[in-house]
C-alpha cells in the first residue's frame, strides 16, 4: 500500500490496506493493525479526506493506549498534528500569496476554518506532548515543540512577506546624515487578541513586534 501511495494509486492503496487490516484483524495482530491505520492516514490525507485521515489516527492512538505503549501513542497523535498543521499552514501561505498578487485564491479557505484547523491541530500536538511526558520520552515532548515553533514561524513569515513593515528605522552616521535602506530597521505589528492579556509581549498592546533586523539591545 506505501508503494501504491508514492505512486498517487490511492484507491489501489486503500484497497490493499483493507485487505491487509482484515488479515491483521483475524490474526490477532493489533501492532499489525496500527502499522496499516498509518498508512491509510497517509492516504486519506493524500486525498484531502482529512476527517477520515484523523478518525484512522485516533484509531491507532486507541490500540496504541490498548497496549499500553505511550509512547507510540504520543506518536500517532503528533502524526495528526504534524499532517493538521503543515497542510494548513501551506495551503495559508498559497492563498495570502495569492491575495498579495491580486489572484484568485486556490484553497478558499475562510478564517472559521483555518481557526477550527489550527486548533485541532494544537490539540493533537498538546495530546502528544501529555503521552511522551507520561512515558519519559524527552525527545517525543522536543519533536512536539519544535513543530508548534516552526509552524509559528512560518505564520510570522508568511505574515512580513506579504505585509508592508509598520515602521522603518534608520541609523544615520554622523558623516552621513541621508537614510541608507541598506542599515534600516523593518518592523513589523501583528495584531494578536491575546497579546495585551500575555506577559510574554513586551507592552501589552495587543501586537507582536518583529524586526528585521533583530535591533540591538541599544536600539
Amino acid at each position: 500500500a506505501g508503494f501504491q501511495l508514492e505512486l498517487g494509486e490511492h484507491e489501489d492503496a486503500l484497497k490493499l490496506c483493507d485487505e491487509a487490516q482484515s488479515l491483521y484483524d483475524r490474526a490477532g495482530s493489533r501492532r499489525g493493525v496500527t502499522s496499516v491505520l498509518e498508512t491509510r492516514a497517509a492516504v486519506l490525507f493524500a486525498q484531502k479526506r482529512n476527517g477520515e485521515a484523523l478518525n484512522a489516527l485516533e484509531e491507532m492512538a486507541a490500540l496504541f493506549a490498548r497496549l499500553a505503549d505511550k509512547r507510540s501513542q504520543g506518536n500517532a497523535l503528533l502524526t495528526a498534528a504534524s499532517m493538521l498543521l503543515v497542510q494548513l499552514s501551506e495551503e495559508v501561505e498559497s492563498d495570502t500569496q495569492a491575495e498579495y498578487e491580486k489572484k484568485e485564491p486556490k484553497v478558499g479557505l475562510s478564517t472559521e476554518e483555518v481557526h477550527k484547523r489550527s486548533s485541532d491541530g494544537i490539540e493533537f500536538a498538546n495530546r502528544a506532548a501529555k503521552c511522551f511526558e507520561e512515558a519519559g520520552y524527552e525527545e517525543g515532548s522536543q519533536i512536539v515543540t519544535e513543530l508548534i515553533q516552526s509552524i509559528y514561524d512560518r505564520a510570522i513569515q508568511i505574515y512580513c512577506k506579504t505585509n508592508e513593515p509598520d515602521q522603518i528605522y534608520y541609523t544615520l552616521a554622523a558623516d552621513n546624515p541621508l537614510e541608507d535602506a541598506s542599515k534600516c530597521i523593518k518592523e513589523w505589528k501583528i495584531p494578536m487578541p491575546s497579546a495585551g492579556k500575555s506577559e510574554a509581549f513586551a507592552g501589552g498592546d495587543g501586537f507582536l513586534h518583529v524586526f528585521d533586523p533583530h535591533p540591538p539591545p541599544s536600539v
